[in-house]
């Protein structure tokens, strides 16, 4: 059996796994964001903006995946660390989580009725075996934005929902109605995709059905 390390606080991320039968533990990475995504602007910036969004998450998401990886020090039980970010793609202008009201509503004066693409860095890291193993990689999901009114704009804000979310937005709460159209994958928006993590651990070796809970003998 393979010990799960999620190296999130994101109810979504976890929530993701658990209904795929994977109860993962919860370590948080201390890890600044826009610190380090400003370290990487010389490389990152001349990138496309779709490659500059994805090499950011799957740098965002190593991080946090190592930073976990060497807080646990050596471990006797395979352990797989999953770390992600995601990044909201409008035009060419990448957009994390806004903090504040007032960058929420500018967020969604400038998305509503449009169309962005919501990114997600994943970062695998196994630990245990005889050998250290590492894979990242980013999806990509197309999303369509309703035509909101001022008046709900500013309701939805007022929530307080869209300030720590990437993109001002959830797609499993309160923001949900706001997104017409979909493309791609649904647990992408979310926070992982359990696709693209099940073969990313599938490439270092880690039997997908392991990581569900075994029953008692």
């Amino acid at each position: 059996m393979t010990r799960i390390v999620l190296a999130s606080a994101s109810r979504g991320r976890r929530e993701v796994l658990r209904q795929a039968g994977i109860d993962p533990e919860i370590r948080v990475a201390d890890v600044d964001e826009e610190a380090l995504a400003a370290s990487h602007e010389e490389v990152l910036d001349p990138l496309p903006p779709l490659a500059r969004a994805e090499a950011t998450t799957c740098l965002l998401a190593t991080a946090k995946a190592r930073t976990v990886a060497a807080h646990l020090g050596p471990v006797e039980t395979p352990t797989l660390i999953i770390g992600a970010d995601s990044l909201l793609l409008l035009g060419e202008e990448l957009q994390g989580k806004p903090h504040t009201a007032e960058r929420a509503r500018e967020r969604w004066l400038a998305q509503r009725g449009a169309t962005a693409h919501l990114v997600t860095g994943h970062a695998l890291i196994l630990i245990g075996n005889e050998r250290g193993d590492e894979r990242s990689a980013a999806a990509t999901t197309e999303l369509r934005f309703a035509d909101l009114s001022d008046d709900e704009i500013d309701a939805y804000v007022a929530t307080g929902e869209p300030l720590e979310v990437a993109g001002a937005f959830t797609l499993d709460g309160l923001g949900a109605p706001y997104v017409t159209h979909l493309v791609g994958d649904y647990h992408n928006v979310i926070g992982l995709s359990l696709a693209l993590t099940r073969r990313l651990a599938a490439d270092m070796g880690v039997f997908w059905p392991s990581l569900w809970p075994q029953p008692a003998k």
